[in-house]
């Protein structure tokens, strides 16, 4: 019994140690899942299912030497902990990428058309 009782205690201490480096390191784990999640609409990611399956691939593009320290099953309960957040930083990235390309849009507009760059620098 001692036995099991010492390989149950370090398999404790290492879950731990997996959850502590997660939470240490959710913000890049968090920027990796954002970034991989801008094309998928919001919509999607309410269902439980879908959004399960796409945080399984993410864990599949974790590095090697994380996931040999991180099981599958803590990296989606420490995500699923953390959807609200995670969703609205997806929000505010689409958001402002939207903006980002409505002002290169903008700005390609201007260059290109010379009576609408005249009609800019010309007050009326």
């Amino acid at each position: 019994m001692a036995a099991k009782d010492s390989v149950s205690g370090n398999f404790s201490a290492g879950t731990s140690k997996a959850s502590e480096f997660l939470e240490n390191n959710w913000g890049k784990v968090e920027n990796v899942l954002v970034n991989g999640l801008l094309t998928v609409t919001e919509e999607k990611l309410k269902d439980d299912e879908v959004f399960i399956m796409l945080v399984e691939k993410a864990y599949e593009m974790l590095p090697t030497p994380v996931r040999l320290i991180l099981s599958r099953t803590t990296f989606i309960n420490h995500t699923m902990t953390h959807r609200e957040s995670l969703v609205a930083k997806l929000r505010e990235k689409k958001a402002l990428r939207l903006l980002n390309d409505s002002a290169l849009t903008n700005q390609a507009l201007l260059i290109d058309d010379d009576s609408l760059i005249a009609s800019v620098e010309t007050p009326r």
